[in-house]
């Protein structure tokens, strides 16, 4: 059995030679698929940005 210590850190440059279309992350030496932002998401950051941007 392999535990997650005996897993192998990725660096910046492993990150680099990945090609396909995911989006991904590595946090701690761990690679971690990123999903795309939920609909929620967007509207919320739509709204903020709307306000932000009519404060000035």
């Amino acid at each position: 059995m392999t535990s997650i210590t005996d897993r192998k850190k990725m660096a910046y440059a492993d990150y680099l030679k990945i090609d396909d279309n995911n989006r991904y992350e590595i946090l701690n030496g761990e690679l971690c698929v990123v999903p795309a932002p939920s609909t929620d998401h967007q509207s919320v950051s739509r709204n903020l940005e709307f306000l932000i941007w009519n404060k000035e």
